[in-house]
């Protein structure tokens, strides 16, 4: 169990050697973006307190997916898995609850790390993992399945929304609007099985923009339960709101290439902190989604002949 946790250690290293930098430079700069991100949550958000350990858990939770949990399950006794599970979501906890901890918030930090360690049971047991009717069709299995395993987020989203609505808050609004768009961006974030690629007849142009077309489309289907209301409510703030869609919309394509760039493997951590920067500052996504697009079009030109 202590060699898998070290191996895990290892390979975020390496992958950031391989980047070209100071492993430790590259752990530093991502507790940087961590920081960033979580200022700018509690000085815009009024709920930022209720909404920050939400997030924390929703990072948490993409620990079990089902694949991962079966994995680890085969190799070691139930003891250490549980082990292991207990450890890993403790340890991605730390740093949000450390951030409360700062904020003064002892009572929101203390309970954010103790129920960190309770979603490891709760991942273990399958409970609330039955499925619900998708609206997608079976042609964006990414949505499909994305929609049936993160419906309760996608619901407490919608919430956040109508909060916001309630206390006169746009800037909560804007994020439930950024927070949408970021959870379709998980739904790719398991890699395609070479055969789903190359059964497609079509070259990988085409391929990448059948891709990007379906998840615009179903993304947008999502968004607009959020933007519609917040036009309606803030009609004199329109502009702001439509430049978060717009903003939504390259997170999108980003993502979409991203999942690609390295195929048939997961993104390298130099994908992964041009992606990160791009979420962050949205402009430097002009810059990252042609990087991406050329990429993924020399990986997919071994598997699309077309």
């Amino acid at each position: 169990m202590e060699y898998y946790l070290k191996l895990q250690y290892w390979r975020i290293k390496r992958e950031i050697k391989n980047f070209g930098i100071n492993p430790y430079a590259g752990i530093f700069f991502y507790f940087l973006i961590f920081i960033v991100f979580s200022e700018l949550i509690f000085k815009k958000v009024s709920l930022a307190l209720y909404i920050y350990p939400l997030i924390a858990f929703a990072f948490i939770s993409t620990l079990g997916e089902e694949s991962r949990i079966g994995f680890l399950k085969l190799i070691f006794p139930k003891n250490k898995y549980i082990k292991i599970r207990l450890y890993e979501n403790i340890l991605c906890a730390i740093p949000f609850s450390i951030f409360l901890l700062f904020r003064n918030q002892y009572l929101i930090s203390v309970l954010t790390f103790i129920l960190s360690g309770f979603i490891s049971l709760i991942n273990n047991v399958r409970l609330m993992r039955f499925q619900i009717p998708s609206p997608f069709s079976k042609r964006p299995y990414e949505f499909t399945i994305g929609f049936r395993r993160f419906y309760l987020i996608i619901i407490g989203i919608y919430s956040l929304t109508f909060i916001s609505i309630h206390y006169n808050n746009l800037n909560l609004g804007l994020f439930s609007l950024i927070l949408i768009y970021l959870l379709c961006l998980i739904f790719y974030s398991h890699l395609d099985p070479i055969f789903y690629v190359w059964i497609h007849a079509r070259s990988p142009k085409k391929f990448l923009m059948n891709k990007i077309k379906t998840a615009l489309f179903y993304s947008f289907c999502l968004s607009l339960i959020i933007i519609l209301p917040l036009i309606y409510f803030y009609k004199n703030e329109i502009q702001i709101i439509v430049l978060t869609e717009v903003a939504g919309i390259f997170y999108m394509v980003a993502g979409v290439l991203a999942a690609y760039v390295n195929f048939p493997k997961q993104m390298t951590v130099s994908h992964q902190l041009q992606l990160c920067i791009g979420i962050l500052f949205p402009p430097i996504l002009i810059l990252v989604i042609p990087n991406f697009y050329s990429q993924a079009i020399n990986r997919l030109k071994v598997y699309l002949k077309c």
